[in-house]
């Protein structure tokens, strides 16, 4: 036993029996509940190493994102991927795509094969690594 550790038990020694039951029932509790993860974390290894196996076999993990498609609102600007996702963020962030007219934002080039977004009426240039990290305009 570790000094630490005997002199917190002298401690509660002092204390009435009430209490001593109480502090001992946390740490039993404690020391069961770490207990327990251990062996849900054992016992879950083997389990997530076989699910990331099945899901690598049958899924589709994308690797890149490249642009399709752009779609604004009047608050939103909603980007489409090629292989499907759909990335959404407020307009709030891009204060020259904000002020646009909804004819003007509708006026884009997607650039470096899906890699950029431009809008050259605007003078406004958005990259997609950029959007996914969730830079906004206030960035800087």
């Amino acid at each position: 036993m570790t000094q630490r550790l005997q002199q917190a038990l002298v401690e509660v020694q002092k204390l009435p029996a009430q209490e001593q039951d109480a502090i001992a029932s946390l740490i039993l509790d404690e020391i069961a509940d770490e207990w327990r993860w251990e062996e849900t974390i054992a016992r879950s290894q083997n389990q997530l190493t076989r699910l990331a196996a099945k899901a690598g076999e049958c899924a589709h993990v994308p690797v890149t994102a490249l642009a399709k498609f752009v779609e604004c609102d009047d608050t939103m600007m909603q980007v489409t991927f090629t292989d499907g996702r759909v990335l959404g963020m407020p307009l709030a962030w891009f204060p020259t795509l904000r002020k646009a007219t909804p004819e003007q934002r509708a006026r884009y080039e997607i650039g470096g094969g899906g890699i950029s977004l431009h809008w050259p009426e605007l003078d406004e240039d958005l990259s997609l690594a950029g959007l996914m990290a969730g830079v906004d305009g206030r960035s800087g």
